[in-house]
């Protein structure tokens, strides 16, 4: 075995790390496509989409329809029974593209959305869709 090791370094060596590497690069790839379809998932999200739809502003600014598609960005986390979620999600209309930025929380099942903003390159550049409530939550 040593000496077929010797004779075939040249390439066994390059094609473990690629094939390591390319193994590596399919996990992270199937965690954000996971991670992107357990947001889309959550009520959380459709109430943000809702949320800005509805938003006269926001949609003179982006124009009808409003999607939403691409990579999701944000964090998650559960604690007992609270869970935090904050995340971005890519959005576009007729007219233009913007990021509609979210931080909602639950107690258990009970989704509370505290700061929903659309991010927006240029003039307005951003518009509170929902603004956190006054008692500082």
């Amino acid at each position: 075995m040593g000496r077929w090791l010797d004779r075939n370094a040249k390439w066994v060596i390059p094609v473990g790390i690629g094939v390591f590497l390319g193994l590596a690069g399919l996990g992270i790839f199937g965690f954000l496509r996971w991670f992107d379809s357990f947001i889309r998932g959550q009520p959380s999200y459709r109430m943000a989409l809702q949320e800005l739809r509805s938003h006269r502003e926001a949609n003179e600014a982006l124009g009808s329809p409003i999607t939403a598609e691409g990579q999701i960005q944000g964090s998650w986390q559960r604690t007992g029974p609270r869970t935090v979620a904050t995340y971005s999600v890519p959005v576009q209309g007729s007219r233009r593209t913007g990021r509609l930025l979210v931080q909602a929380t639950a107690f258990g099942d009970d989704w509370t959305l505290e700061r929903v903003t659309l991010q927006l390159r240029g003039p307005p550049g951003s518009i509170v869709i929902i603004a956190p409530s006054a008692s500082g939550k």
